[in-house]
């Protein structure tokens, strides 16, 4: 009931404004009015309207972004869990990847030390024209105790051959 009370007193306002104004300025002043009201009416909509499409197209591109990040850790996740298999199962096998620690010319010879996973080391003898490889797969051996140094194993080696 009030609101209604609230709009009927609006109307009569407004019909006393337009009446004061078409008396004393004339008809099209009172059309001038309507005229500038209806443009700032469109006006303040349109602003609005872009208002809403600036957050649409922001929300978007932060989604796209958020989804972009959940993509990526959930594949960082599966690598990770990838390696971890992978590495869970070369501990499990017989053979361990050897990386090699060092190497010396001691004669003819040259002397690698390679080591593993688990304590496990090996030390292989090449000629000098034989290529060397970085890395070979080598027996695994997890009760081994800790290696000599590399420092330590040259250098036996080296009292071995004189």
């Amino acid at each position: 009931m009030e609101a209604f009370t609230n709009k009927r007193k609006a109307q009569q306002q407004r019909e006393e404004l337009k009446n004061w104004i078409e008396f004393t300025l004339g008809r099209k002043a009172w059309t001038d009015l309507i005229s500038q009201e209806a443009a700032i009416r469109k006006q303040r909509q349109e602003t609005i309207y872009l208002q809403r499409e600036k957050r649409r197209k922001f929300i978007a591109v932060v989604g796209w972004i958020f989804m972009a990040l959940v993509g990526f850790g959930v594949l960082t996740a599966f690598v990770m869990l990838l390696m971890a298999h992978q590495a869970r199962a070369s501990t499990n096998s017989d053979y361990v990847i050897c990386r090699k620690s060092g190497c010396t010319k001691i004669d003819n010879q040259r002397v690698c030390v390679y080591r593993g996973a688990g304590n496990t080391q090996e030390t292989m003898f090449f000629n000098l024209t034989e290529w060397v490889p970085d890395q070979y797969q080598c027996k695994y051996d997890p009760k081994a105790v800790r290696p000599p140094s590399l420092k330590e194993t040259l250098d036996a080696i080296r009292e071995s051959q004189k």
